[in-house]
């Protein structure tokens, strides 16, 4: 990670009886971009509210570069919020929307002017200064605020679901282009996001909450593949997890015998010490391969074929254990083997595509 900007150590926040966040540490680091993610009531927004100055925490620090942020007002802190709701002034041109910031540091009308040009020239609205938000559509009222955002230069933009409100293509759009204004401009991002695939997309890190805890934060890929818990192992598209026991274990392996046979796989530190401990294995159905029944230790009965074009989803269950089944995602157009419904067959995959859990 980068070296830290903003820090959140211990902090807790409480409505009466109510604990909103218990105990959230969080490291953002300079021009990183960190989304925080969770379903709604989780706490993300409280997050990102309390960074801005918006809320205070019941306990716990918050700093900046070092220094506490602690009771700082908003307009005191170099950061800036774009809302859902972009809360743009409906009166105000495009051009007085973006630089009304400068404005009121008192900045001379002339600079707000050449600053509000570049600003647009960044999010690519460039020739909109003189239209007003009414005749904007949602993407491009979106960018102004953006605009707005980043005209003072701040250290760290917050983003509370900015692109909630826009449909599939342009927020598909939108993500692409938020990730390369941040990278073009050096700035740090934060962004609060209920969508798995826009966090997946868009994050340098992404951080997991979930009533008012972080369950993990890493980058994308380790969260996908390493995740650390089995909520974590299914907020992200499909995952098979097959319960086990660990029947050895080693620095680098544990093997662990499941209902589909006996197996190998990658041991995480957090492992070393499970002997014969119940496990759960995690392993992404497009990682898993069907092979003839005789040429694998890992077997199971097909119950189902599921033709999606270009994909198919093969259902794959335990002759031991019917409620233990295995999702399995192969190109339609793949040779091999003819599958018949009840037909055995074999499973495969890596050792490093699975991942052992505690359950």
């Amino acid at each position: 990670m980068a070296s830290s900007l903003v820090k959140l150590r211990k902090i807790v926040k409480t409505y009466g009886a109510i604990k909103v966040l218990d105990g959230i540490d969080l490291d953002i680091g300079n021009d990183e971009f960190v989304v925080v993610l969770g379903p709604s009531g989780s706490g993300k927004t409280t997050i990102l509210r309390m960074i801005g100055g918006f809320t205070q925490p019941s306990s716990g620090e918050i700093e900046f570069d070092g220094m506490s942020l602690n009771g700082v007002p908003i307009n005191k802190r170099p950061f800036n919020t774009v809302f859902q709701d972009y809360a743009l002034f409906p009166h105000m041109t495009v051009a007085d929307n973006v630089g009304f910031g400068l404005r009121v540091r008192g900045v001379a009308s002339a600079q707000i002017t050449a600053e509000a040009a570049n600003a647009l020239s960044l999010v690519e609205l460039k020739g909109f200064a003189d239209r007003y938000p009414a005749q904007l559509s949602g993407g491009q009222r979106q960018r102004v605020a953006l605009a707005r955002a980043i005209i003072c230069k701040p250290r760290l933009i917050l983003l509370d679901e900015p692109l909630a409100a826009l449909d599939a293509s342009l927020r598909r759009q939108m993500q692409t282009f938020l990730k390369d204004l941040q990278r073009e401009i050096k700035t740090s991002f934060l962004f609060i996001t209920h969508d798995q695939e826009e966090a997946i997309t868009m994050a340098d890190r992404i951080v997991i909450v979930d009533r008012g805890v972080i369950c993990q934060t890493a980058t994308p890929r380790q969260m996908y593949y390493q995740p650390d818990n089995l909520l974590v192992a299914t907020f992200f598209g499909d995952n098979n997890l097959i319960r086990g026991t660990a029947a050895e274990v080693s620095e680098k392996w544990v093997v662990v015998e499941t209902p589909f046979g006996t197996c190998r796989v990658q041991a995480p530190e957090t492992l070393w010490a499970t002997v014969k401990d119940p496990l759960c294995i995690a392993v992404r159905p497009e990682n898993v391969t069907l092979v003839a029944a005789d040429a694998a230790p890992l077997k199971g009965r097909v119950v189902s074929v599921e033709f999606t074009g270009p994909i198919s989803v093969i259902k794959v269950e335990s002759h031991s254990d019917p409620a233990a089944v295995l999702n399995v995602k192969c190109l339609s157009a793949a040779k091999g083997m003819e599958l018949a419904i009840g037909g055995d067959v074999g499973i495969s995959w890596q050792s490093e595509d699975a991942w052992p859990l505690h359950p």
